[in-house]
């Protein structure tokens, strides 16, 4: 099914949800001032078929709409940045809701502003959209640490990779039929996992298995020399300030390969109970297609199984402390996390559609989780940020109905044990339903009786 953690929120005026959180220090934008090495990652928003009167496939414009670049910008402690990524780019920043991070941009060229997600620690930004026509983005920045040594990347990581072409490399008859559409097994994902010894030396699997050397460090920057059975390459990934998550882009289109992919890298934490998942969670969310060829009886290209396989959006999610999360946009979700084991979480998700597993990879802070995966409709990546706690004194949510023939089920994000469900038929007089402390389900049989109204709140000792 696709885009499972695309949850829709499901607002009625008449069921609210609130609880008090208390000495709760908001997000600053100086926590952002530093200097951040960026990543865009491109492919198409669509590819259209143009055809001819007998269904023959001529042409896919969008074919080449596939790109990657990397670049840098400086954001100062009042929030004016500038740099080039790779092009040259400045402004202003500004805090958004709670986990955004707003760019105001100069000049005239592209968007006025970007909203991208922002992590607790101020060290991550992702964004997933379209910012032009027939194009899709995924844009991860890295604030670099202050200092940065090779010891500081000793220990174990999780890699997930996100690979799509190069470009589609198109091959036609005499007649100009299309006849075979190259670049489509470049749709994949993937994980592994390496270890970074004291001496610099690492070793593990991404696909094959690798070894290598960490040459040098820099600002942001971490320089590798891979090794693997059949050639050595050398890449320049990105690493954050809290140095659990690092990126690299790579790219190749020759005789042998038609590939771009997207690398990232979660420093293995310890593992963590479901409470310490207890957040709003930014999701960055990032889908490419798996096609297939349809071809007439002469060997001719007449369409492209698996179209509408392309998606980039921004999401969010709310977790409680007993691993119960419910998502928003796109379709109902809602779901638990399991403990993480070796730096891996499971969501178990329930959607209408049904229910499904998805695995992440949590960076050892904690602030940040990555899912790379291949589905039956497509691929998805998916990265999520810890959102910094609100500063309002309270967290509003919507309640989640499930309709039944006599009843109706409400779930909702329990903050602590002391959560519950609150009725009241006035707005004015509210009674807590004692089987609900601590829970985030209950399920409530539709009667002739009077409208009832519900709220999720900490009770009134």
């Amino acid at each position: 099914m696709k885009r499972t953690l695309s949850p829709l929120w499901i607002a009625v005026a008449t069921f609210t949800a609130s609880w008090p959180l208390s000495a709760l220090r908001a997000q600053d934008i100086t926590n952002a001032a530093g200097d951040w090495n960026i990543i865009n990652f491109t492919t198409p928003s669509r590819l259209t078929l143009e055809t001819d009167a007998q269904g023959v496939v001529t042409g896919i414009p969008e074919a080449g709409n596939f790109d990657r670049s990397t670049g840098s910008l400086t954001v100062q402690t009042d929030g004016t940045f500038s740099g080039a990524v790779p092009d040259p780019i400045s402004g202003s920043a500004a805090l958004g809701d709670a986990g955004e991070l707003v760019l105001n941009l100069d000049g005239t060229n592209g968007p006025p502003s970007l909203t991208f997600n922002l992590n607790q620690t101020a060290d991550v930004i992702t964004m997933a959209g379209s910012l032009s026509d027939g194009y899709q983005d995924f844009i991860l920045g890295l604030r670099a640490p202050g200092t940065l040594t090779t010891n500081d990347l000793t220990g174990q990581w999780n890699i997930s990779s996100f690979q799509t072409p190069y470009q589609l490399d198109l091959e036609f008859d005499s007649s100009n039929k299309l006849i075979n559409v190259q670049g489509l097994g470049s749709f994949q994902t993937g994980t592994g996992n390496m270890t970074v010894n004291a001496d610099g030396t690492f070793s593990g699997t991404a696909g094959n298995s690798m070894s290598g050397t960490v040459d040098s460090v820099g600002n942001g920057t971490v320089n590798v020399t891979v090794m693997t059975a059949e050639e050595t390459n050398t890449f320049t990934l990105f690493i954050n300030a809290s140095k659990d998550l690092m990126a690299v882009v790579s790219a190749a289109h020759d005789t042998y390969d038609n590939f771009q992919e997207l690398l990232l890298f979660t420093r293995v934490s310890s593992n963590v109970p479901p409470a310490a998942l207890a957040a709003d969670w930014r999701i960055a969310s990032y889908d490419a297609p798996q096609l297939t060829q349809l071809k007439n009886g002469f060997g001719q290209v007449i369409g492209l199984d698996g179209l509408d396989g392309f998606g980039a959006q921004r999401q969010a999610l709310f977790a409680g402390y007993d691993g119960f999360f419910i998502g928003l946009s796109g379709l109902p979700a809602s779901g638990t996390f399991s403990s993480s084991n070796a730096g891996l979480v499971t969501a178990n998700v329930q959607t209408p559609d049904g229910a499904e597993a998805i695995g992440f990879q949590l960076a050892g802070g904690g602030n940040a989780m990555v899912s790379a995966r291949t589905a039956s409709w497509g691929q998805e990546l998916l990265l999520a940020t810890r959102s910094w706690p609100t500063s309002h004194g309270y967290r509003e949510y919507g309640l989640n109905l499930a309709r039944a023939t006599n009843s109706v089920t409400l779930q909702w994000v329990a903050a602590t044990t002391n959560t519950a469900l609150q009725v009241s038929i006035d707005s004015t007089n509210w009674t807590t339903v004692p089987e609900t402390i601590g829970q985030h389900t209950y399920t409530t049989l539709v009667t002739n009786r009077l409208p009832q109204l519900f709220r999720v709140a900490q009770p009134v000792p």
